[in-house]
């Protein structure tokens, strides 16, 4: 495995995140690496001339810097009409888990996804202590003490009560392919520097049940309730809670 390459045409070499345009809209590598940096006089995957990056791996080796048609896979990325840059890696070695994974991780379950790979899920809507997600200790005007989630989460929580309320729902649900992928992506997104395009170029989720029951059930701590419920009958106390099961695809 290796890391990620980008592609960003007319541009000069860099090794500040905050220098990538707003338009590549790549927020989720704040707080990674860059590894190297160089210039591309010719012949980039647009052709022209740019620059390319490689985001320092988490683990594993980086990707050599440069372009080689012959060795690398390359894919533009548009933001609208335009082709903000060009999501690359090595072909015969695309990144996994351990390459992609941020420094700070939030604890989870591992599923397996379509790389054959176990990728981490944080455990989002769950009571405190099985939520994984950070938390601050906080008190309101009032002089309450509360727990707080940290900015930056709120939409992954909004998403995550979503599929709360409908996995309690004792009526069968329906979602999109799209809904979903969405969710699976800011799932990823917690503990990898990854956005829309590289898990959906990477081909990290499919359509299949399984999948998506162990992503959501993940999601809502599911493995943290089934376990919990083996330990309650074993010591022989009575339980009650929900299951997740595949509403329909819409």
């Amino acid at each position: 495995m290796s890391s990620l390459l980008y592609y960003f045409p007319k541009a000069e070499p860099f090794y500040d995140p905050k220098q990538i345009p707003a338009a590549c809209e790549l927020d989720h590598l704040a707080g990674a690496k860059i590894k190297t940096s160089s210039k591309v006089y010719r012949d980039g995957p647009d052709g022209g001339m740019g620059a390319v990056i490689v985001v320092e791996p988490g683990g594993g080796k980086a990707a050599k810097c440069g372009i080689y048609p012959d060795k690398q896979t390359w894919h533009p990325v548009r933001n609208g009409d335009q082709v903000t840059h060009y999501l690359g890696w090595e072909s015969e070695n695309p990144p996994g888990p351990s390459d992609l994974e941020r420094p700070k991780q939030v604890e989870g379950h591992p599923v397996e996804l379509g790389d054959g790979n176990k990728w981490v899920i944080p455990c989002v809507h769950v009571p405190s202590p099985a939520n994984t997600m950070p938390m601050a200790y906080t008190i309101g005007d009032d002089g309450a003490f509360s727990l707080s989630l940290l900015p930056g989460y709120e939409k992954l929580m909004e998403m995550s009560v979503v599929w709360h309320d409908r996995a309690n729902s004792s009526e069968s649900f329906r979602f999109s392919h799209l809904e979903f992928a969405e969710y699976a992506v800011a799932l990823l997104a917690v503990n990898y520097h990854v956005g829309w395009h590289e898990v959906l170029r990477l081909a990290l989720i499919h359509t299949s049940a399984a999948m998506f029951n162990e992503i959501v059930l993940a999601s809502l701590g599911g493995p943290d309730l089934v376990a919990y419920a083996k330990a309650q009958k074993k010591s022989g106390t009575p339980t009650s809670g929900s299951e997740v099961s595949v509403g329909d695809v819409g």
